[in-house]
């Protein structure tokens, strides 16, 4: 796939794109035209109504085979959407998807979001592993809708410096990220969180990524150096009772490690108790409060 280009859309690749949608109609429920084939100037309105950030092409041997729209979050402010994505059924299976969705990944951070997320439905479950592999999670109890935090993770402090160290940039860590690769709902759990858990392996050298999937952020980060992690004890307490929070530090390097906390609750959540705001952590010990 030498010849392969993901690029920003632009008015020349309209007729080209209408192309490449008149031979998707297979796949998709009810196919993409809606019967009346897509001309030039209708595909370049599409892409002019999609608001999309990132309208991005796959252009292979001077063809359009593949497109993605990239919008801002229809809930959240700090997350992107991939409102659409195909590729050509001549040229699915060939690496084409996967690199739409990872240039997708880049263009989510360039804007300052720690997310992306995506829709599929029941019958397209032979694209899950693509997205998983990517860095999706399908969110329990849905009709297959998926998030994705690895714009988080790339720019997280301690995340960061893991790549940094082993000069390991975007989209390089797609060869290191562990997964199990299922076509089912991804129901993770530790210490009774609902969590979606991230692993990468470079060399014997491990990241672990904890995301709270209920708060929709990163939870605990564990490196060879140093493991960091917030939980409550019951995830799922009523509001309006109190609830234990626990902050671990676990110190795995030969030298002392000086700690800040500071907590800043959202405004509905009121600390009754704030924990220590400073403390040391000796090499190969771990503190949790």
């Amino acid at each position: 796939m030498t010849n392969l280009t993901i690029r920003r859309f632009v008015e020349k690749d309209a007729e080209g794109l209408a192309k490449l949608m008149n031979e998707s109609e297979e796949g998709w429920p009810g196919g993409l035209t809606g019967g009346i084939p897509y001309t030039a100037e209708r595909a370049k309105e599409w892409i002019e109504r999609s608001s999309s950030f990132a309208p991005l092409v796959a252009e292979l041997d001077g063809e359009i085979v593949g497109i993605c729209t990239v919008t801002e979050h229809f809930e959240e402010k700090d997350s992107a959407y991939v409102e659409f994505l195909n590729v050509h059924p001549k040229h699915r299976g060939k690496g084409i998807g996967k690199a739409l969705l990872l240039a997708s990944i880049e263009e989510t951070m360039k804007i300052g979001r720690k997310r992306l997320d995506l829709h599929t439905w029941g019958g397209n479950l032979l694209a899950v592993p693509l997205y998983k592999k990517t860095g999706f999670f399908w969110v329990p109890k849905t009709n297959v809708y998926m998030q994705n935090y690895i714009p988080a993770i790339l720019t997280h402090p301690l995340a960061s410096k893991f790549f940094e160290k082993l000069d390991i940039s975007h989209p390089k860590w797609y060869n290191y990220f562990v997964r199990e690769l299922t076509q089912k709902e991804d129901d993770f759990r530790e210490k009774g969180m609902k969590i979606f858990p991230y692993e990468f392996e470079v060399e014997g050298r491990r990241l672990r990524v904890l995301v709270d999937r209920e708060a929709r952020e990163i939870m605990g980060v564990e490196t060879p150096e140093l493991a960091v992690e917030c939980w409550v004890e019951e995830q799922e307490a009523p509001a309006g009772f109190s609830q234990r929070i626990r902050w671990r530090v676990e110190n795995k390097s030969n030298e002392e490690i000086k700690c800040a906390l500071f907590t800043i609750p959202d405004p509905e959540i009121k600390i009754i108790k704030p924990p220590k705001s400073s403390f040391s952590v000796s090499p190969h010990e771990e503190v949790v409060i």
